[in-house]
């Protein structure tokens, strides 16, 4: 037994190996679609179509669906609302979904549908009491949701961020001891990143500011971001100039600002934040193209290249 634990630890140590390949293989999911979330298993999580087979001009309307096994998996619709006004954004390793309904950004409701033998079954979360509208930025393999809840209006307004699980409900984490601060993104084991700091969900104490940004941009925010187990992060930082483009950084844990890709994307392109794993790989859109990064320090390579 002390041989065993003594190779854990050996083990522990050793860095992750990338798992960026030097050639990929799209995998054909669905027409009218856009998916949202992948968990460890492949499921996808996301809205889509019916095709019928009469071309685009008599699509029926959006759905919330979930593609596992190849299988798609149409999502029931919140009781109380209708399908369109369903935005699921997150699956975990168990197969749980999370998002929101009703319009986004301005008196959506956080829901969740929880798998069960007919497929899912959804649940209305509702609001944080004393607000009117919540947003979700991460879901772990533990089930807690965390978020952003507001009652909107003219500023100064009542916001706080906010986590639910099954067993506690909505609770207020600024109450508990974490910053007063918007979350952008958690990880499958709890690690949460805000807008300014780091933290291990279910551990108060262990809030770590991040860094400053680099010369020239500000910081991390609404602009797509993403956090592993470790606390590495990668973000999409706001430049300081008149188009106040975005641009891909990662940030290692107890590390500084690392841009990854040259490829500033405006309002007329694509950007967005995909993830990175325990080896610090990092995969993100920029100009509306599919980029890989090889962890720890590899920067940005096309998809479309490999």
């Amino acid at each position: 037994a002390d041989a065993s634990f003594a190779q854990n630890l050996r083990s522990a140590a050793l860095p992750a190996a990338s798992l960026v390949a030097p050639l990929y293989a799209p995998e054909f999911v669905a027409t009218a679609a856009s998916g949202a979330d992948l968990n460890d298993a492949g499921d996808v999580v996301g809205k889509s179509r019916p095709d019928p087979g009469c071309g685009p001009f008599c699509l029926p309307a959006e759905q919330a669906v979930v593609w596992k096994a190849r299988e798609r998996i149409v999502l029931p619709p919140v009781p109380g609302t209708d399908a369109s006004s369903q935005y699921p954004r997150h699956i975990n390793n168990a197969g749980l979904a999370a998002g929101v309904t009703g319009y986004v950004g301005s008196a959506s409701r956080a829901a969740v549908w929880l798998p069960d033998a007919a497929g899912y079954a959804a649940r209305d979360l509702g609001v944080f009491p004393g607000t009117s509208s919540v947003g979700v930025a991460g879901l772990d393999d533990q089930g807690r949701l965390v978020g952003w809840a507001t009652l909107g209006g003219a500023i100064p307004s009542p916001a706080l961020p906010y986590m639910w699980s099954q067993a506690t409900g909505m609770v207020n984490l600024q109450a508990q001891g974490y910053p007063n601060e918007r979350p952008a993104a958690m990880s499958r084991g709890g690690k949460v990143v805000t807008w300014g700091s780091r933290y291990q969900l279910g551990d108060a104490g262990s809030v770590v500011p991040l860094p400053p940004p680099p010369a020239g941009f500000s910081g991390a925010g609404s602009n797509g971001s993403a956090i592993n187990d470790a606390g590495d992060q990668a973000h999409f930082l706001v430049s300081i100039n008149t188009q106040n483009l975005v641009y891909p950084f990662r940030l290692s844990a107890g590390g500084s600002w690392q841009q990854l890709s040259t490829a500033g994307t405006g309002h007329l392109a694509r950007a967005g934040m995909g993830s990175i794993n325990a080896a610090q790989d990092v995969t993100f859109t920029a100009l509306g193209a599919g980029m890989v990064a090889m962890g720890p320090a590899g920067l940005g390579q096309s998809l479309s290249a490999r």
